[in-house]
């Protein structure tokens, strides 16, 4: 097992995953792909599985990242995920956080989005992601704040 998964390894895996639940714009549907995952990707979890120490409430869409989260550590242990050298997400609280991030806003779409000239608080309802994640994945993708 490697200790480290790269952002494209990342990216790449997640790009697989939307082709697969057929996802192609915002909002990210986490909480169908964990409750019902397509077949040869990993099985079904349930979301009582998210503890109170696994959620975090800042903000209005802090729900579905922690969604997000659940599932970016179920995919990372499973067969598909280990597969895909995502099996370090599992044992990292950063590499989670960087995954569920990338789950919940894939590349394409934030690009895709960015085009459109919408407003960040636009963007952000769109992918339904609270602000600082939103801005952090910004960051991973080399985009630089504009105040």
């Amino acid at each position: 097992m490697s200790d480290e998964v790269t952002l494209e390894q990342m990216e790449l895996a997640v790009q697989e995953i939307m082709e697969a639940f057929d996802v192609d714009q915002p909002p990210v549907p986490v909480e169908l792909m964990i409750e019902r995952p397509r077949d040869g990707l990993w099985s079904r979890a349930d979301l009582a599985e998210l503890t109170s120490s696994f959620l975090v409430m800042t903000d209005r869409y802090s729900p579905r990242m922690s969604v997000a989260r659940l599932l970016a550590r179920h995919i990372a242990r499973s067969d598909w995920g280990v597969e895909h050298g995502l099996e370090p997400v599992f044992h990292s609280k950063n590499l989670t956080n960087t995954f569920a991030r990338v789950l919940m806003m894939p590349r394409r779409m934030v690009e895709h989005a960015l085009e459109s000239g919408q407003s960040e608080v636009a963007l952000i309802n769109r992918f339904e992601v609270p602000e600082n994640d939103f801005m952090i994945r910004l960051e991973d993708l080399g985009y630089t704040q504009e105040k």
